[in-house]
């Protein structure tokens, strides 16, 4: 686990793809932060699809093979599973592996039938219509209560901070416990989420209007990152001030699951610098209501009697169901800084002891080895380690493999010696802008303008301020169900995701023009007419 590059024991014939996975833990993980999320990932995967009916209670324990498991760590960096996934999607009444490899992986559309599903796969669907209908009147309510637990734990540590180690492991374990049952329940909301956006995108296609869905499932009024913008400008405006927005929102940052990465309560820095640059702007206004009401207009006059009815049943299901994505999302990073916190009262006893030479070196530690009360030699596995988790910086994994990825450093991709000025994606927000590209890294970069138009290779919720900025969003990872996608909708913007080279074909102050209904992306003019 803290000292591999490929999972031991793959036997290399599963498939994998980091899309997705990156929004959950993006980046190279350190030891201690794979430590904490795997069993809770993988646990509350099983339960997740256990609560459904769709995985044998004898499918809940943690496969010995990592080809058998839903996700696993290649090179420091998280991949799922597809196979595991697929197979689990194919047990499912009106859905199929492809659909959900294609809305929540980015999987290119075969453009085929659906293949007739084995006795296998449909033997599970009495148990299915069981188990369905519970867990789908169940997991508003398990998803909100999560949060609101976890908020309750992570306000009372940040208040009260562990005293020792002992007090500090229980916390991580505490905290760790919370994650299982977040991930088993946002699963739940996951999944009937994505079975509800097939079903939809399935009667839009046949009613003549393919796309149609994404505007449809737009303009919740519970959102998440939505209240988190507000209270961003209400920051600005001066309306709230520092503390009171952390004692709301510190949770957050870049990569924020990641545990060796500070959140906002730790360095308030990037809200800061948000606020400074901020002032002289105007707050963005748009109305995604407006483009959901006309599209479920569209949809009216394109459908009648009981294909209506299906229609409005799977919409309504959808627009209940969609936002918890977000609300389980909140509550994952909630235990993150949890963890954080206690990681770092740990690390700092450690160090007045004289056992780690920094107190951030704990990250190099997994959360077992916290609880050893006379660890031996630890200092030489965490140089071994440190090193290790600088190589796999440096490593970049394919979007897709199969067995064991192939290593790739990125390059631009260029067509004749220039760059490409046409790149393909997924429609993920409908509407097409042009403007000025604004390609960045890191989303404390700040360096946004109001009216450009964002590219990033990956977003998480920390992003969600420079989308109210943005015009327009192009995102090089994801799919439909993307935190990111998902946002775009929520604020009104144009959103071409999984354009894959987008970061590397398009350069700051090249004008550009996003069609977020056809999932395209038109370079019109770059700064640099040599390139």
């Amino acid at each position: 686990m803290s000292g591999q590059s490929l999972p031991p024991g793959l036997r290399g014939t599963a498939r994998w793809t980091t899309v997705n996975a990156s929004e959950a833990l993006p980046g190279t993980v350190t030891p201690l932060t794979w430590s904490y999320f795997a069993p809770a990932l993988e646990g509350g995967l099983r339960l997740s699809f256990h609560e459904l009916g769709v995985l044998r209670g004898a499918e809940l324990a943690t496969p010995d093979i990592p080809d058998d498991r839903f996700l696993e760590l290649f090179y420091g960096k998280i991949a799922l599973n597809t196979d595991v996934f697929r197979m689990a999607a194919d047990r499912i009444p009106g859905t199929s592996g492809d659909a959900l490899d294609e809305q929540l992986f980015a999987a290119p559309p075969t453009g085929a039938a659906p293949a007739p599903k084995s006795w296998a796969a449909r033997r599970r669907y009495p148990v299915i219509a069981g188990r369905f209908p519970v867990a789908a009147t169940r997991v508003v309510g398990r998803v909100h209560a999560l949060r609101d637990e976890t908020d309750a734990l992570w306000r009372h540590t940040v208040a009260s901070p562990p005293r020792g180690i002992p007090a500090a492991v229980g916390v991580i374990r505490t905290a760790q416990d919370l994650l299982l049952r977040n991930f088993h329940w946002h699963g739940v909301g996951t999944f009937l989420a994505q079975g509800c956006f097939d079903r939809l995108a399935q009667l839009c296609r046949a009613c003549g209007e393919p796309g149609l869905e994404l505007a449809l499932l737009a303009g919740f009024t519970d959102f998440e990152e939505k209240e988190l913008v507000s209270d961003l400008w209400a920051l600005v405006a001066g309306t709230i001030d520092l503390p009171a927005f952390l004692a709301t929102h510190g949770f957050h940052g870049q990569g924020a699951a990641e545990l060796a990465v500070p959140s906002w309560r730790v360095d308030p820095t990037p809200v800061e610098r948000i606020v400074a640059t901020r002032r002289a702007m105007t707050e963005p206004q748009e109305d995604p209501h407006t483009m959901q009401a006309a599209a479920a207009a569209r949809l009216r006059a394109a459908l009648r009697g009981s294909r209506l009815l299906q229609a409005r049943l799977i919409l309504g299901a959808g627009r209940k169901f969609m936002p918890l994505r977000e609300v389980g999302r909140s509550g994952i990073l909630r235990c993150a800084d949890t963890a954080r916190l206690a990681a770092h009262v740990i690390g700092t006893e450690l160090c007045a002891q004289g056992r780690l030479r920094d107190a951030t070196d704990v990250v190099y530690l997994t959360v077992d080895e916290l609880q050893d009360p006379a660890p031996r030699g630890w200092l030489e596995v965490i140089e071994q380690r440190r090193l290790l988790h600088q190589r796999h910086e440096l490593v970049v994994l394919p979007d897709r493999w199969q067995g064991s990825p192939e290593r790739t450093t990125p390059t631009p991709m260029t067509v004749a010696g220039r760059f490409a000025d046409e790149l393909a994606g997924i429609a993920a927000s409908t509407g097409i802008v042009e403007g000025r590209a604004r390609v960045l890294d890191d989303p404390d970069d700040q360096d946004i303008e109001e009216g450009e138009i964002l590219v990033c290779r990956s977003t998480d919720p920390s992003w969600a301020v420079l989308f109210s900025l943005a015009a327009g969003l192009v995102i090089d990872i994801g799919s439909p169900l993307s935190h990111g996608a998902i946002l775009a909708r929520e604020l009104g913007l144009p959103c071409v995701i999984n354009t894959r080279h987008a970061t590397t074909q398009i350069h700051t102050g090249d004008r550009i023009r996003v069609d977020g209904t056809n999932g395209t992306v038109t370079v019109l003019d770059r700064l640099s007419a040599g390139i």
